[in-house]
C-alpha cells in the first residue's frame, strides 16, 4: 500500500488544529439545533422505508426466478442440489443513500445483484432484462451493458432503480448468508418492517472478478466502509442529510452533470466526522463548509491511504495515482474511495462545476459565520436565477413518455460537454443542476409542472446555464459550442421523430417564472449585489474567516466579471 496523504501540499493536521481552536473560541454547539433544522426538511419527512423495502423484496423474488432459469440453462458448468435452501441464489445489496440511511423521498434505489457462478453478466443483460420488461410492475427498463460500471435502470413501484451485477467465484459465503437470513421469498409483514440485513462484502468476494465486477462490488463496499469508519454514525447521518439538502437547493448535486453526487458528498462528510470525532453536529457542518471552501484542489480527499496492492487472489487493477497515470493528473477535484482499488469518485467534475461548488460553499461559510445556528436558511431554494443576467436555455422535448425517457437520458449524459465547450477566457459557464419538467396535451396546453405518467403527453424538460463575461467584452459570438452540441446529439442513431432539442440565449427578464422560488413575479438581476451574495466579491480570505496564519487560503475570486454584466450575444 502507498499513501499520497504525506506528500500533498495541503496540511490537514494544520486545518484540524485551526478548527479545534475555533471550537474552543465559541462556535455554535447548542445541542440538537441542527437536528431540529434537518427534521423540518420536507424531503426527509415521512419515512418510506417500508415501501422501499417491499420494492427490494419484490425485486429479489424476480432475481430468484431468473437465477433458477439461468441455473437450468448453464447446468453443464455447475451442478446444484434441488433443495432451494441448499442452492445459492441472487442476493440484493443496497447501495447509496438508502444503505446509508439518508435517502430523500425522490432518491433513486441503487442496488447490487450478487449472483452465484451459474449466472453470467450476459444473462443479466439478456434474459433478466426480458424478465423485467415482462413484469407488470416494472417500467422503463434501460440496460446499459457498455457503461463504465454496467447497469440496468428501471422503474419499480414508482422508484427509479439502478441495478449493478457481480458474480462471486465461490458461492459458499453467499449461501451461508442466505441460510441465516429471513428469506424475502416468504412475504410477511415482519420481513418488510424489520431492518434489512445486508450481505457484508470482504476480500473473498473479489476473487475471480473482472474489472467491471470489482467496480460494481465497490459501490456497496464503500458504503459499508463509511458506516464502519465514522465515530458517531447518528451524527454523520444528520450532517450528511443537511449537506445533501443544501447541495440540492444550491443546484450543485449531480454526478452526471459534472457536479458531486451522493457518494462524493458522503465521503466528504465522512472525512470531517473522522477527523473531528468530538465535534457536535452543528460544529461538524460548520467545519465541513470551512474546510472544503478553502481546500487546495486538486489535492485529494483521502479517508485512508491509497490502496494499490490487491488482496490475495484478486486481480491487480490500477489505483488512482497521478504520478503514474497522466489521466489521473488531469482530475481537478479528486475524492478517493477507500476500497481497493482506490479510485477518484469525482472524475466527472469540470472547472465550471468546481467553481460553482466552491462559490456555494463560501456563501454557506459566510452565512453561518454571520448567523450562528441559522441552518434552516441553507435549505431554502437558491436565488441563483436572480444573480445572473444571461442564460443559455436548453429545452429537451419528446412526443411520448418512453421516447422522452430515452432522449432525456442521452442529452443529460452529454451536457457536461456543452458546459465545458462554453467555458473560455471571455465567458464563464455557471450551470444549475436542476431540470424543470412540464407536459402538454396535443393542442399545446400545459398540463402542469413536473413529470406525468401520461404516455401520450408531450414531455419537456428545461435546463439553464448562466453566462458571465470578462470585462471589456461587450459583444460576443457564442454560436460554435451550441451548434457543435446540437449536431452531436441530433445525430444519435436511435433518434426518432418527435425527439427535439433546442438551445436559446435568454436574459433574466425572459426567464420562465417557475424557475424562481416565488413564482408570482420574475426577479430581475440586481447590479448592486451585496458582498455576501455576489460571487465575484465573496471569494476573499477575510470573508471565509481564514484569519489564522496557518490556515489554507480561501479560493480566489471565482469568476472574471460581475454576474449582472451586460453583454450582447450575436445570434
Amino acid at each position: 500500500m502507498t499513501s499520497l496523504s504525506s506528500s500533498t501540499p495541503f496540511a490537514a493536521n494544520k486545518q484540524n488544529k485551526q478548527t479545534r481552536r475555533r471550537q474552543k473560541a465559541g462556535a455554535s454547539d447548542r445541542p440538537g439545533v441542527l437536528e431540529e433544522a434537518v427534521a423540518e426538511i420536507e424531503t426527509y419527512k415521512g419515512s418510506d422505508y417500508h415501501s422501499r423495502r417491499l420494492a427490494l423484496d419484490y425485486l429479489e423474488k424476480i432475481l430468484a426466478r431468473w437465477a433458477m432459469a439461468a441455473r437450468t440453462i448453464n447446468s453443464n458448468a455447475h451442478s446444484f442440489p434441488e433443495n432451494p435452501w441448499q442452492t445459492p441464489r441472487v442476493t440484493l445489496v443496497s447501495i447509496g443513500s438508502f444503505r446509508l440511511g439518508v435517502h430523500r423521498k425522490s432518491s433513486d434505489l441503487d442496488v447490487l445483484a450478487i449472483a452465484p457462478p451459474s449466472c453470467t453478466r450476459k444473462d443479466f443483460f439478456t434474459s433478466l432484462v426480458d424478465m423485467l420488461k415482462s413484469d407488470p410492475l416494472i417500467d422503463q427498463v434501460h440496460p446499459i451493458p457498455t457503461a463504465y460500471t454496467p447497469v440496468i435502470k428501471f422503474l419499480l413501484k414508482g422508484y427509479q432503480i439502478d441495478m449493478l451485477f457481480a458474480r462471486v467465484d465461490n458461492p459458499s459465503k453467499l449461501l451461508a448468508f442466505q441460510r441465516q437470513r429471513v428469506s424475502p421469498l416468504v412475504t410477511t409483514q415482519l420481513v418488510s418492517s424489520t431492518p434489512r440485513v445486508e450481505y457484508i462484502i470482504d476480500d473473498r468476494d473479489l476473487v475471480g472478478l473482472d474489472e467491471a465486477g470489482v467496480r460494481s462490488m465497490n459501490g456497496a463496499r464503500v458504503c459499508q466502509m463509511l458506516q464502519e469508519m465514522v465515530p458517531d454514525y447518528k451524527a454523520y447521518m444528520t450532517v450528511l442529510k443537511a449537506v445533501k439538502e443544501w447541495a440540492h437547493q444550491s443546484g450543485i448535486y449531480s454526478n452526471v452533470l459534472g457536479f458531486l453526487g451522493g457518494i462524493n458528498w458522503a465521503i466528504l462528510v465522512a472525512w470531517v466526522c473522522k477527523n473531528h470525532p468530538r465535534a457536535s453536529t452543528s460544529n461538524l457542518l460548520e467545519i465541513f463548509f470551512r474546510v472544503f471552501a478553502s481546500w487546495k484542489w486538486a489535492n485529494p480527499v483521502l479517508l485512508q491511504p491509497i490502496q494499490e496492492t490487491p488482496p490475495d487472489g484478486v486481480v491487480e487493477l490500477p489505483a488512482w495515482n497521478p504520478d503514474v497515470n497522466p489521466r489521473d493528473g488531469l482530475h481537478i477535484m479528486p475524492i478517493i474511495t477507500p476500497a481497493y482499488p482506490s479510485m477518484n469518485s469525482s472524475y466527472n467534475v469540470g472547472f465550471p462545476q468546481l467553481r460553482s461548488i466552491q462559490n456555494e460553499m463560501i456563501l454557506a461559510c459566510n452565512h453561518l459565520r454571520k448567523h450562528k445556528n441559522d441552518f434552516a436558511a441553507l435549505f431554502k431554494p437558491s436565488d441563483f436565477f436572480s444573480r445572473h443576467e444571461h442564460f443559455l436555455q436548453v429545452t429537451i422535448r419528446a412526443t411520448s413518455r418512453q421516447d422522452f425517457v430515452e432522449w432525456f437520458r442521452l442529452v443529460e449524459s452529454r451536457l457536461r460537454v456543452l458546459i465545458t465547450d462554453l467555458e473560455t477566457e471571455q465567458v464563464h459557464a455557471w450551470p444549475f443542476a436542476r431540470f424543470f419538467d412540464r407536459s402538454y396535451d396535443s393542442d399545446g396546453n400545459c398540463l402542469g409542472q413536473g413529470k406525468t405518467k401520461d404516455e401520450n403527453a408531450i414531455h419537456e424538460s428545461l435546463f439553464f446555464i448562466a453566462l458571465r463575461f470578462a470585462d471589456g467584452v461587450d459583444t460576443i459570438d457564442m454560436r460554435f459550442a451550441p451548434s457543435a452540441f446540437l449536431h452531436s446529439v441530433n445525430s444519435w442513431s436511435n433518434r426518432v421523430a418527435g425527439m427535439d432539442l433546442s438551445l436559446k440565449h435568454i436574459t433574466s427578464s425572459e426567464l420562465p417564472t417557475f424557475v424562481h422560488p416565488n413564482c408570482d413575479s420574475t426577479p430581475k438581476s440586481n447590479s448592486n449585489d451585496s458582498k455576501e451574495d455576489n460571487a465575484t466579491d465573496i471569494g476573499s480570505k477575510e470573508n471565509c474567516e481564514n484569519s489564522s496564519k496557518d490556515s489554507a487560503e480561501a479560493p480566489s475570486s471565482p469568476d472574471l466579471a460581475s454576474p449582472s454584466k451586460k453583454c450582447r450575444i450575436t445570434d
